[in-house]
């Protein structure tokens, strides 16, 4: 564990991970940290500390472990082992993205993960708005090169707009939603 945080994308898609699995299969989540051999032991203990509190909390409230990895071929077998020991004794509840697809019949958009996904493309969107205001900017100043670099944002923005317009939910599907309906088509309509 070499890193002091955990941040961007790596955040992102634990964030996503916790997402799809679901809290029901956090009891079947091993973290396993890396490179311990690496720092001394205070710092790995202060490290993992800052990230049990920040990064992994609502993880580990939910049955996640957190295991080291020593670098070794022993401690290697011991999280298999335990990994192994620990799926078998816990019934399989199944990925919270399978129980919205499947039992539910939500569309990718109206589950926790598709939520999240566009939450996050939001805010790319919202980071690419800002750079095309600079490039803008700059480019008023005759740069050819920022001419071509502020045609590339827009391009970015232009599919990243598509993407986040494809996961919202239609108004006609949040409605039958409202009043319980699970399923709609033209002819039936299907009660929760």
């Amino acid at each position: 564990m070499t890193a002091a945080r955990l941040t961007g994308s790596a955040r992102r898609n634990l964030e996503m991970f916790s997402v799809l699995c679901g809290d029901s299969l956090m009891s079947k989540t091993v973290l396993v940290t890396t490179k311990c051999d690496l720092v001394s032991s205070e710092t790995l203990e202060r490290r993992e500390a800052g990230m049990k509190s920040v990064c992994w909390n609502t993880m580990i409230v939910a049955g996640a472990k957190l295991l080291r990895f020593h670098g070794n071929s022993e401690s290697a077998q011991n999280i298999l082992e335990y990994i192994l020991r620990r799926n078998t004794l816990l019934d399989d509840g199944g990925l919270q993205i399978q129980t919205e697809l499947v039992n539910e019949r939500k569309r990718v958009p109206e589950t926790m993960a598709g939520s999240k996904l566009r939450y996050t493309l939001k805010q790319f969107y919202e980071m690419q708005k800002e750079t095309e205001r600079l490039e803008k900017k700059l480019a008023e100043r005759g740069d050819g090169e920022l001419q071509e670099q502020l045609v590339a944002t827009q391009e970015t923005m232009l599919v990243l707009q598509k993407q986040i317009r494809d996961l919202r939910i239609p108004f006609s599907r949040k409605l039958f939603r409202l009043f319980g309906f699970r399923e709609c088509s033209i002819n039936t309509c299907v009660l929760v």
